[in-house]
């Protein structure tokens, strides 16, 4: 019982401890493309709403990819997309709102 015990919790460590550096880098790679952003001079009050429309569906195909998915590799490289075109997709509306 103790050693089936103790390899439980090293592998929910284990699990845990790369689940949480993955998140960690996903977001770190989401905040360099959303700070890339500023240094892109478009005109985003004409081509925002556009960019904006094509990553949302970017996103909803990463969300059904993710949905029907059977393997974990997939589901994560989906949320890698998810999750960097969405913070993309978060600065490009307040740069179109903020009219810079």
């Amino acid at each position: 019982y103790h050693i089936t015990r103790f390899a439980l919790d090293c592998d929910f460590s284990l699990w845990f401890c790369t689940r949480n550096v993955f998140d960690a880098c996903v977001h770190c790679a989401g905040a360099i493309a959303a700070f890339s952003v500023s240094y892109v001079h478009l005109n985003w009050n004409l081509i925002g709403d556009v960019t904006l429309a094509v990553i949302s569906l970017l996103d909803a195909g990463a969300l059904y990819l993710m949905s029907q998915a059977d393997n974990i590799w997939v589901t994560y490289a989906g949320y890698v997309v998810f999750r960097i075109s969405y913070q993309l997709m978060i600065t490009i509306a307040r740069l179109v709102v903020g009219g810079v």
